[in-house]
């Protein structure tokens, strides 16, 4: 993969921050940075709330649907999951026990694509029930507070069995 930077109109920092992620991740000279796809109808969606640590899978439909496209972007959930499983395979993390710091590279990454300031989580997620090769289903709402200008705002993501629904 390569990022085409003949483009001759200016860049929003936004835009120079994906651009810096991306990068990061293909950058030849360090080890590569493998992540899987996955989508709505697949076994492997359950497995994960948009990203998965573990597994590196990205949930292409629940990062679609995440946010509200001003505050809290689906470009900045793709950051966020890229920035943070670089942080884990360049270091070799291989357990949950490095997740936090590779998930704040992961918020770093996700604020500056985002223009806005992740400050603060809840979950209302419960387990729905049944699992997944192993994984937990969870179900109810994920509330994530943004703060961008002095103005704070609340998402709220409806999640069933692991997937976020649509808004």
């Amino acid at each position: 993969m390569t990022i085409n930077e003949n483009y001759d109109g200016e860049v929003s920092s936004e835009q120079q921050a994906m651009i810096d992620v991306l990068n990061d991740a293909i950058d030849p000279s360090q080890s590569d940075v493998v992540v899987f796809l996955t989508d709505h109808d697949s076994e492997a969606s359950h497995q994960s709330l948009a990203g998965d640590f573990q597994t590196q899978i990205l949930d292409i439909d629940d990062i679609k649907r995440y946010g509200d496209g001003d505050f809290a972007t689906p470009a900045g959930t793709v950051a966020h999951e890229i920035a943070e499983q670089t942080e884990k395979q360049r270091n070799g993390i291989t357990s949950k026990n490095g997740f936090e710091c590779c998930h704040t590279a992961g918020i770093i990454a996700e604020n500056a694509v985002n223009g806005s300031s992740r400050i603060n989580r809840s979950s209302g997620l419960k387990r729905s029930g049944g699992s997944i090769n192993g994984k937990p289903l969870y179900s109810g709402t994920l509330k994530q507070q943004y703060s961008r200008g002095g103005m704070i705002k609340t998402i709220l993501n409806k999640v069933v069995n692991n997937n976020i629904q649509q808004q």
